[in-house]
């Protein structure tokens, strides 16, 4: 094959290419477009750093989160992926990086049947008559 040629685009699994979506291109590091996507789907499993989305496509993705990636559940500012829980519904903005796809952006929706956020959860109540009854 000559230098100038290419070789053909290929669109089999695993071999670099998209899912369809394609938001647009951003600016990588090194002056060149830097490929961005968006997905939406299920969380089919949370990681240390990564996600498995089930899309709705029916494609499972795993996506994996790095320091620079912003997390949102219901639009607000989450500290971490354990806010995540399986079934929540997802959009992420992603790229390509060097082990795959990487996430931009997670904004998140919980899934039917969610458990109540950690935040409202009240401590366990004493029996009546407990000594600490005559505080309440």
């Amino acid at each position: 094959m000559a230098s100038r040629e290419r070789p053909p685009a290929s669109v089999a699994p695993g071999s670099g290419a998209l899912p369809v979506g394609t938001l647009g291109t951003g600016q990588g590091g090194s002056g060149r477009p830097e490929p961005t996507d968006q997905l939406h789907g299920r969380v089919e499993w949370v990681g240390d750093n990564e996600l498995l989305i089930r899309g709705n496509d029916g494609v499972e993705y795993d996506v994996g989160v790095d320091e620079q990636t912003r997390l949102y559940m219901k639009g607000e500012p989450v500290m971490g992926l354990r806010e995540y829980r399986e079934g929540d519904e997802v959009r992420v903005t992603w790229g390509e990086g060097p082990g795959g796809l990487v996430a931009h952006l997670v904004d998140g929706m919980p899934g039917p049947g969610a458990e109540p956020p950690r935040q409202q959860e009240s401590a366990p109540r004493e029996a009546p008559g407990s000594p600490l009854d005559s505080l309440r």
